[in-house]
């Protein structure tokens, strides 16, 4: 899960056109509005952040990564928007979009969520996420909404016709999907993106960990062991959402026929010390074998999964303004 860096807002209530399907209402405290559709499985909820509905501007949709944390966090006295980047900063090219985790809520106070930031409902069990969101948390599911969501932005008075897309970890790949499906997204940025599935990511952090030395040639052989036990457990009962199953398998995909697929400008952002996102840059060797010239890739020498240098600074403000200047190329 991305580290969350919360910044704080002044009270400016929006108001912009809406759909007839879409309810949309300004979250008191904050300059954010949220909206809601509906969905196959429950409503569908997102906001728009840090921008003056006034003004005609393209759309850009940030999928944040995985874990069912809201989009606004906060107490009696402040609220705090949940994204690690300067969206005032974005907001000035593009109208921003988020979209709520299924079945977690948009807002929710520092006390209804654990450690990590993820909204549960017993704070004495670990983990203990709401049901419907373990049932829900599948690509499939997380595809379909955001197609849904696209559908309803693109209706805005206050939108261009331009929908835009950027996602992290697991929004990368729920991007990838939907930009090779959907002919509204006029281009995708995907930020530590495994390119290749997820269960895979334990085999290569095993594997990094015996070249450092962390673990023996005899320990890196039984995580082997492991590791191949648990998936095959995972692909006998591929449904069961309690145990988690349901989102190892769905994601646990190649995306590279998706990302071949798609004809518009593709920028992929990542970690050259990011474990989950090391074979990026095997991805162009791909798109010039199929003829294919939409590909750009940036490394960040020395970043994480979440472009954090080995010294502890954060670099998200780089990374999205890399991904805006790039936007704005090629709009």
């Amino acid at each position: 899960m991305m580290r969350t860096v919360y910044r704080a807002f002044t009270m400016i209530l929006l108001f912009g056109a809406t759909s007839t399907l879409m309810a949309q209402t300004p979250v008191s405290g904050t300059d954010c509005l949220q909206f809601e559709i509906p969905g196959k499985k429950g409503s569908i909820q997102f906001i728009q952040v840090g921008a003056d509905t006034s003004a005609v501007l393209p759309a850009l949709i940030f999928l944040q990564g995985s874990q069912p944390v809201p989009l606004i966090i906060g107490t009696d006295e402040y609220k705090h928007v949940v994204l690690p980047f300067d969206y005032q900063k974005v907001a000035e090219k593009f109208h921003l979009f988020v979209i709520a985790m299924p079945n977690t809520p948009v807002e929710a106070v520092i006390s209804a969520l654990d450690e990590n930031s993820c909204f549960v409902i017993d704070h004495d069990e670990p983990n203990s996420y709401d049901p419907e969101y373990l049932r829900n948390n599948v690509l499939e599911n997380y595809v379909e909404r955001t197609h849904r969501v696209i559908d309803e932005i693109v209706s805005l008075n206050h939108i261009n016709g331009q929908v835009h897309m950027a996602g992290h970890s697991q929004g990368a790949k729920i991007a990838a999907v939907v930009a090779s499906e959907n002919p509204d997204v006029k281009s995708v940025a995907l930020l530590a993106f495994n390119a290749f599935g997820r269960y895979d990511e334990r085999i290569r952090s095993d594997r990094h960990a015996l070249k450092s030395s962390k673990i023996s040639g005899e320990q890196y052989q039984q995580r082997l062991a492991d590791h191949y036990g648990r998936w095959q457990h995972i692909q006998q009962d591929p449904d069961d959402y309690a145990s988690g199953n349901n989102a190892w398998v769905s994601f646990s995909i190649d995306y590279l026929p998706f990302l071949l697929k798609t004809d518009i400008p593709l920028w992929v952002g990542y970690g050259t010390e990011d474990i989950s996102a090391e074979n990026c840059d095997l991805l162009p060797l791909h798109f010039i074998s199929a003829g294919k010239e939409n590909l750009q890739l940036k490394p960040y020498a020395g970043w994480d999964h979440n472009f954090f240098d080995n010294e502890g600074t954060m670099h998200w403000n780089t990374v999205m303004e890399d991904v805006v200047e790039w936007l704005k190329a090629v709009e």
